[in-house]
């Protein structure tokens, strides 16, 4: 696997990106660990420096954080003038992968097919439990575009697996906490999409996939932990409205582009209640704190 890169892209999580560092070490492989770091606020560039000084992992800095697909095309870039590396993996740092042999067998089924672009494998979380629409899903309609950005309605949907091969099926789009590419089908279809910080890079790289008439796989009897957070409920007003933002311009932008802006006004129209129910609730937390002799939230 010496033409593999590894790319773990890591903002202000120093400890998960060490854990996950560490886990792809402990393989012994000969594929390479470029960390790539987003511009972290808490010190975590100068930490993982440090900590992998004289081994076997590059740890790189953006100038800026221009989000998800910006910094792992940078590490993607890197991989591919520095290693000339023919397959990359992007990673998430509160990714654990479970051996070498996991990585090998998704290698050689991603090439397995020529029409094959990228492969993914299937998701547990930090419990242990297994979610099939966690893993991969179908690229969304227009409709299903404004309907999932709704605070009230987050699940994607996946159609059932088309099975193509012994726990190998052919899918729409895969989780991109993990996922394996060929450099030569991201290069044919431009690479992540730069224009989104943040949500919807996977609907987009499968929409780019399909347009050029590549495949994106699953490998449905392998498996990985991703040890994602569950989402705070103690989150300010201010940080909600900041999600809530984000999502609005991927869509925004997945929508004018890829779907001739059919359904944009909904999306507009979504992302305003979904900021009137926000103040809502602001509004209504803050009445009960009172009553109950704490100060407001900040």
């Amino acid at each position: 696997m010496g033409d593999l890169a590894l790319i773990i892209l890591n903002y202000n999580s120093y400890a998960d990106c060490k854990t996950c560092v560490d886990r792809l070490l402990s393989f012994g492989g000969k594929m390479h660990i470029i960390v790539v770091d987003n511009c972290s606020l808490d010190g975590s560039f100068a930490l993982l420096r440090q900590e992998y000084c004289g081994r076997d992992v590059d740890v790189l800095q953006t100038q800026s954080n221009r989000g998800y697909s910006a910094g792992n095309n940078a590490g993607i870039r890197y991989a591919i003038d520095t290693y000339g590396a023919e397959t990359v993996g992007i990673l998430n740092p509160d990714v654990l992968l479970p051996d070498e042999n996991f990585l090998r067998t998704l290698v050689g089924r991603l090439y397995s097919d020529e029409r094959f672009a990228v492969i993914g494998a299937s998701v547990l979380d930090a419990d242990g439990d297994y979610d099939p629409g966690k893993s991969a899903w179908d690229i969304p309609t227009a409709r299903e575009l404004w309907r999932e950005h709704c605070l009230f309605a987050r699940k994607k949907r996946h159609s059932g697996w088309d099975m193509i091969g012994e726990g190998l099926a052919r899918v729409e789009c895969v989780a991109g906490c993990f996922f394996l590419a060929k450099v030569s089908c991201l290069d044919a279809v431009g690479f992540l999409d730069e224009n989104v910080f943040l949500y919807n890079e996977e609907n987009i790289l499968g929409i780019r996939c399909r347009q050029n008439g590549f495949m994106e796989v699953l490998a449905t009897d392998l498996f990985y932990r991703h040890n994602h957070a569950k989402i705070r409920r103690d989150l300010s007003f201010r940080e909600k409205i900041r999600a809530t933002h984000f999502s609005y311009q991927s869509r925004k932008y997945l929508c004018k582009t890829y779907y001739r802006s059919k359904g944009l006004l909904m999306i507009w129209l979504v992302e305003r209640l979904n900021k009137i129910w926000l103040a809502f609730a602001y509004i209504k937390h803050n009445i009960l704190k009172r009553k109950h002799g704490d100060g407001p939230q900040t």
